[in-house]
């Protein structure tokens, strides 16, 4: 697997989160994903 991952650091709801992703991939797909996972987090808290 030669895709290349690189560091991203979200700011949401006033944290820092870091994510690997792959750098093939639609970086806003990613973020979007990544928003909806926290957001899903967060409920459930």
């Amino acid at each position: 697997n030669s895709s290349q991952y690189v560091k991203q650091h979200f700011h949401l709801f006033g944290k820092i989160f870091t994510f690997w992703v792959c750098e093939d991939i639609d970086l806003q797909q990613a973020i979007r994903k990544a928003e909806r996972i926290l957001a899903n987090k967060k409920e459930t808290l």
